[in-house]
C-alpha cells in the first residue's frame, strides 16, 4: 500500500496510507481497541490537502495535485517508541485467554496478514515522562474485512461482498474451535516449489490461529456482544463508508458475534449436563 510521512502545523508527524486498507484499518483498530486491546490511532479522511506533496512512487491514482483521497492518518507520537517485533507463538501471554481472544479477533475481522512483521511492542511514556509501559500491539490491520486466502486462493481486503460470503466458525472438536481460516496455497504451485519456505510460513500462520479453546472464543464473543449495532456503525462511519455498505458489514459482524455466543451457550449447556 502507498505510504508516506507528513507533519502538521503543530509539528506532529503522521504516517499516511492510501488505498483499500485505509478504511478497513480504521474500522479494525477501533474494534480491537473496543475489546480492550492495544491499538494504534487511526483516522480516515475522504479527502485531505497536503502542501508540498511530491510525486509518489506508488498510489498516484489517489492523488490530485496536492490533494489525496481515501487516506488513513496514523500519528507518530513523541511519547511512543516503536520497539521490537513480537511473535504469536513466543510472547509473555502464550496460552492465555486474552491472547486467544486476540487471535479470535484477527479471524473475526478476516485478517490474512497475521505475521510477526505486523506485531510491535510500543513503549509508551506517561504524561510526566517517569514511567514507560510496554504495549504488545498488532500495528497493521489493513488486510481485513474481505476474504481470507493464500497464494492461488481468492483473498481481498475492504470487500463487503467477500466478507459477507465468508464462513467463520467451522467446527468445534475436543474443546477447541476450528475457524474457516486458511492461508495455505491452494496448490503447491510454482511459487511453493521454487520457494518452499512460503508454503511452510503460510501453514504455520494458519495453524497458530486455530484450536482456540472454546471457553476463550466464547469469552471474546461475550465481550463483543456488549457492542450495540449503533456502536458497530460508528466504527464504519469513522471510516467513511456509505450506509448500505455499513449495514451489510454490521449484519455480518453481528452474525459472527452470534456464532461465538452460541459457543458460549453450548459450553454452559455442557457444564449443566456434567453437574446433573
Amino acid at each position: 500500500m502507498p505510504k508516506f510521512d507528513v507533519k502538521d502545523a503543530r509539528g506532529v508527524k503522521w504516517r499516511v496510507k492510501l488505498g483499500p486498507e485505509a478504511q478497513a484499518e480504521t474500522v479494525s483498530t477501533r474494534l480491537v481497541w473496543a475489546m480492550g486491546y492495544n491499538a494504534e490511532e487511526s483516522y480516515y479522511f475522504d479527502r485531505a490537502n497536503i502542501a508540498g506533496l511530491p510525486k509518489l512512487s506508488r498510489g498516484m491514482k489517489y492523488v490530485n495535485g496536492e490533494s489525496v483521497r481515501g487516506a488513513r492518518f496514523e500519528p507518530r507520537r513523541k511519547n511512543i517508541d516503536r520497539g521490537k517485533q513480537w511473535d504469536w507463538s513466543k510472547n509473555p501471554f502464550k496460552n492465555t485467554r486474552e491472547l486467544n481472544g486476540l487471535k479470535t479477533m484477527m479471524v473475526f475481522l478476516n485478517n490474512w496478514d497475521t505475521f510477526k512483521k505486523n506485531n510491535r511492542v510500543l513503549h509508551v511514556k506517561d504524561a510526566a515522562g517517569n514511567k514507560t509501559e510496554a504495549q504488545y500491539t498488532v500495528t497493521d490491520l489493513g488486510a481485513t474485512l474481505g476474504a481470507v486466502g493464500g497464494f492461488g486462493r481468492h483473498r481481498s481486503k475492504n470487500n463487503v461482498s467477500d466478507f459477507e460470503r465468508s464462513r467463520f466458525v467451522r467446527k468445534v472438536e475436543n474443546g477447541k474451535v476450528k475457524f474457516d481460516y486458511d492461508l495455505k496455497p491452494k496448490k503447491l504451485g510454482l511459487l511453493s516449489i521454487v520457494y518452499p519456505p512460503y508454503f511452510f510460513r503460510q501453514r504455520k500462520a494458519t495453524n497458530r490461529m486455530q484450536k482456540v479453546p472454546i471457553e476463550h472464543a466464547a469469552w471474546i464473543g461475550a465481550q463483543l456482544s456488549r457492542l450495540s449495532d449503533n456502536q458497530l456503525r460508528d466504527s464504519f462511519r469513522a471510516a467513511g463508508y456509505d450506509r448500505a455498505t455499513t449495514e451489510a458489514y454490521v449484519r455480518t459482524l453481528r452474525s459472527r458475534i452470534n456464532e461465538l455466543n452460541r459457543l458460549r451457550q453450548s459450553q454452559l449447556a455442557e457444564r449443566q449436563r456434567r453437574v446433573r
